[in-house]
């Protein structure tokens, strides 16, 4: 039961993510068909991390990004056939992997959110 519920969130974060991908494909490799300045400038990404919106879907992106590539990975070495105390260690190896990448990233996003515009 406990593998269905986390294939089912697997399935579902990657649902979520080609919607947040998209977003983020538009806003920045679109730019310039949609007239929206150059998304490279350090002005444009300063003023995209400081909006609400945009750090919001840059914690979502980073959160459902980091369960689906690291239960993907979990999924591959489990068919290795590994015994239950290998299947442990590599799932808590995954899961303190997943917490300082999520750690990092969400402390990268916030302190792009803080900065201040100069």
């Amino acid at each position: 039961m406990k593998e269905s519920k986390l294939w089912s969130l697997h399935i579902f974060s990657g649902a979520i993510l080609l919607i947040l991908l998209g977003i983020h494909m538009v806003i920045m490799h679109f730019d310039k068909i949609l007239n929206l300045g150059d998304s490279l400038a350090w002005k444009s990404v300063l003023s995209r991390m400081q909006s609400t919106s945009h750090t919001v879907i840059y914690l979502l992106l980073l959160l459902f990004a980091v369960y689906h590539g690291l239960y993907g990975v979990r999924s591959l070495i489990f068919e290795l056939n590994l015994s239950k105390k290998g299947r442990s260690v590599v799932s808590f190896i995954v899961v303190v992997v997943g917490l300082v990448a999520l750690i990092y990233g969400g402390y990268a996003i916030i302190a792009g959110h803080m900065a201040k515009l100069s």
